[in-house]
Parts: structure tokens; sequence; C-alpha cells
């Protein structure tokens, strides 16, 4: 899985998943790439899926929406227009067609300029975009605890629909109770409320 969903996610909530009293021993292997899933038990994917080497489900859908620190956010006000977005640096994770396809719906043709900050993962740049370093795109529900504690603020804009979702991915073939488990366990998840950590003002 990506380090940001470890981290966002799964580790937050090692517990639920690894179930009371313990029926379960999780151990993460952390990594960019797409694991062969014969080495695996499996496999959390963030893409369009599905794929060929396995069978996928989808966790749950994002929704796109500008967010900034609460600074940025008074300064910019409610009737702030794209030019006074686009203004700012941009902030991107892995997958920078996400600002792409946001500010198409807004009318605006998008390409990565020298003052936009990339990450390797989703929640460095959520990090970052707290301190006031620019404009990150918020992926609800996950990653929305910076909303909650208040360390991001929601710019005004529609929301868009990602195309991209994470996924549980096995090998084909009956999956064994252990893994039945636990991905019926991840699933429950997002319905539970139970999806992001704490960001760094709750831990303050």
């Amino acid at each position: 899985m990506l380090p940001s969903f470890a981290r966002l996610c799964l580790l937050p909530n090692l517990a639920v998943l690894e179930g009371s009293p313990p029926d379960l021993r999780i151990d993460l292997d952390l990594d960019h790439r797409f694991v062969p899933l014969d080495e695996i038990d499996v496999a959390i994917r963030y893409g369009r899926g599905p794929w060929k080497d396995g069978s996928a489900t989808a966790l749950f859908e994002e929704r796109l929406f500008p967010v900034a620190s609460p600074g940025i956010a008074a300064a910019l006000g409610d009737c702030f227009s794209v030019d006074d977005l686009m203004a700012l640096p941009l902030i991107h994770d892995a997958y920078p067609d996400a600002w792409r396809l946001w500010l198409a719906e807004h009318g605006c043709r998008y390409h990565l300029r020298p003052q936009d900050r990339c990450f390797p993962d989703y929640d460095l740049g959520l990090q970052a975009a707290a301190a006031g370093s620019g404009v990150a795109l918020m992926r609800e529900p996950y990653g929305a605890s910076f909303l909650k504690c208040g360390s991001l603020a929601r710019l005004a804009g529609h929301t868009v629909a990602s195309p991209l979702h994470f996924w549980v991915v096995t090998g084909f073939g009956a999956r064994r109770r252990g893994v039945q488990s636990f991905i019926a366990r991840l699933l429950e998840l997002p319905r539970s409320g139970r999806l992001t950590l704490p960001s760094m003002k709750d831990s303050a």
C-alpha cells in the first residue's frame, strides 16, 4: 500500500482491523509500486481499476475540492476567482491530474508551473497546505480530519468527483478466512467514520 494510506487509514485503525480480541496479524509492505499479488495476501492500490491480475473492490469514492490554511482562506474570502486561486502555489501529491480535472470544471486549462509544489504522498501535501505553503485538493473523505480540527479550511468552488479510487485487491480464487475478515473490516471503516487519523493540530 501507499505510505499515505498506512498513515491516514490503516495504522490508526490497526487494533480494529486486527480484531478484539486479536484474530489477525497485519504486516505492512509500504510501496508506491504494484507488488505482484502472488507475493502478498492483499494489496491496497490507487487508480482507476480494476486490474487484470486480481479481483478488486473499491473502498470509497473521493470528492475533490480546494483547501488551504485558515489564513489563506480568510485572505481569499468567499468570492475569489480562479485567477486569484492560480496566483497561489498549487500543491500536488503523486497524481497531478486531480488539479487538471478540478480546474477544467471551472473553465481553466492547467499545466504544472514552477511555483507549484509536488509531494510524493497525499498527507504530506495536506501538511504543507496547513502550514501555509499553498492550496491543496482535499480528497474527501480521505484526509477530512484536517478540516474537522481546523488545520485546513475549505475554499469556495464546486466539488468534483475523482475518477481514481483506493481498491482492495487480491489474487483470483478463494480468499482465506483471515483475508475475508480483513477486507470486511476495512470496508466498514468509511461507514463507521474511522477513516482518518488526527492531523498535527489534533496531536498538539
